[in-house]
């Protein structure tokens, strides 16, 4: 007996499934059992869970990106701004992270199931094909005026892309990755960060000098656009949310969320010492029942109560009268990063399981849902944003943190991911891609990397002889590339269910 579809579909029992569902597919599942409450209290009748699989990834995904807009990236940005980081700098630490927390996070609870390097691939790749083709096309169409790309992004973000990719592959070869090789996706991504610490050094003469070498002084106006403020992207941001929470039926979706969120995590802005106060002791009680390793005691609670109350009084006799930001502020925004990453945690292993669920029952393989399903729910929230940036003019600074946060999720979420693996079983991760024996279960991530690669390259070249022009041509190519990977991933895996 095992926990698969040809188990659950055959004549045994209801009460002998309901037991291989509470033992050996327990293990499989990291929040929620689908498979109890599949088999033990809906009798088997696993059609009502298709119409709550879907309720639940539409529900997970509108939460998540909720609290990625409202939550995390202002208390990043304050971070940011109060640390003085460059935007440069910004843009590869702190920015990236808020752009690709979704996917390392669930990149992380991946490997807490099953086949976790399937998820991972297949939601980083996924992520990462969606934004190169389907985003980037439709944000060049967007886009008010011609585009013409910084020639750092072409030479340092792509290529970065391309050489961590192409590691990836060769890995793929090797047939593993020990606990080195998966530190050194992280020192990949060290590196870039290094190179534009260098950059943002000598930015104000070398790079001007760089860029009048290579594109011969081809320049546009809309390059102009990624020298905005701050201030002014969020002026806009601000006031596209306002809009569609006023236009969408979403808005109502979102009041739920917003109240959970209210008293779950401490506000980002708009901060009150009295929203402060009354988050403090949910906040950390939220903290403990995902992370308590399933120590739910009173006792417990009692303990994080008492810890509640000596920072109420801290902070009540601390915080000052006249409505200013407390010297201890910026800590209060490192709290809510962290209150929301735990969030984002508890949204992807929620997600994961329902995916793990629906992958048993239907016969998809994991590398085909990570790509679909997980990558574009993880990729949607800048898909959209990047897009209502060219709309607003700001194309290239669309497109450049959309490829920042691919670039993030795959070097430092997969890195992280796999070392942890590695820590935990002391032994290397198994990614034997090109194995005769395994070339049909891994054809759809052979693909899904290829691809990748292949737009990367694309990208990469047009960006050369086009001199950074990024044209309407260009996304055709890229749309049609999506269009026909994914009927062609999708055919393959329906075929292999059958």
């Amino acid at each position: 007996m095992s926990c698969d579809s040809s188990f659950f579909f055959s004549d045994s029992d209801l009460e002998q499934k309901c037991e291989i569902a509470n033992s050996l597919c327990a293990q499989n599942q990291i929040f929620i059992n689908y498979y109890s409450i599949i088999y033990c209290q809906l009798d088997g009748h696993w059609i009502l869970f298709i119409l709550m699989a879907i309720f639940v990834v539409l529900i997970v995904f509108r939460f998540m990106s909720t609290l990625v807009m409202y939550y995390l990236t202002p208390a990043i940005e304050f971070i940011t701004e109060k640390l003085n980081i460059s935007q440069s700098l910004s843009a590869v630490t702190l920015l990236a992270f808020a752009n690709g927390a979704g996917d390392v996070v669930t990149a992380i609870v991946a490997t807490e199931t099953l086949d976790g390097i399937s998820y991972n691939i297949g939601s980083l790749y996924g992520a990462g094909f969606f934004v190169a083709t389907l985003v980037v096309g439709i944000t060049i169409i967007n886009s008010q005026s011609y585009i013409v790309m910084k020639s750092y992004f072409i030479w340092r973000d792509i290529l970065f892309y391309i050489v961590a990719t192409i590691i990836v592959i060769i890995y793929g070869i090797v047939g593993g990755f020990s606990l080195i090789d998966s530190a050194f996706l992280l020192l990949i991504y060290i590196i870039l960060v290094i190179i534009v610490l260098f950059q943002d050094k000598f930015s104000s003469r070398s790079k001007k000098q760089f860029d009048e070498f290579l594109i011969e002084n081809v320049m546009d106006e809309t390059q102009v656009t990624e020298e905005i403020q701050p201030e002014l992207q969020d002026a806009h941001l601000n006031q596209d949310n306002k809009k569609t929470c006023a236009d969408k039926t979403f808005c109502v979706v979102d009041i739920p969320f917003r109240f959970i969120l209210k008293y779950s995590i401490p506000p980002s802005s708009n901060v009150t010492k009295s929203t402060l106060l009354i988050t403090i002791f949910p906040s950390l009680s939220f903290v403990y029942f995902i992370l308590g390793s399933n120590n739910y005691d009173i006792f417990s609670y009692l303990y994080i109560l008492s810890i509640s109350i000596v920072l109420v009084i801290a902070i009540q006799t601390s915080y000052p009268q006249d409505n200013q930001l407390p010297s201890y502020y910026i800590y209060i925004q490192i709290y809510i990063t962290i209150v929301s990453l735990v969030w984002i945690y508890c949204l992807s292993g929620i997600l994961i399981d329902t995916l793990t669920f629906f992958g048993m029952l239907t016969n998809l393989s994991n590398s085909y849902l990570g790509m679909t399903i997980i990558a574009m729910g993880n990729a949607l929230p800048d898909g959209i944003v990047t897009m209502t940036l060219a709309k607003q003019g700001y194309a290239i600074m669309g497109i450049t943190g959309a490829y920042f946060g691919q670039i993030f999720g795959l070097l430092v979420g997969l890195g992280i991911s796999l070392v942890k693996t590695n820590l935990k079983t002391g032994a290397s991760v198994e990614f034997d891609l090109f194995n005769k024996d395994l070339i049909q279960q891994n054809l759809i991530m052979i693909i899904i990397i290829f691809s990748t690669l292949f737009v990367l390259i694309i990208t990469f070249l047009y960006g050369i002889v086009k001199k950074y022009h990024f044209a309407r041509d260009l996304s055709v190519l890229l749309i049609l590339i999506y269009v026909l990977v994914l009927s062609t991933i999708t055919i393959i895996a329906i075929y292999d269910a059958v």
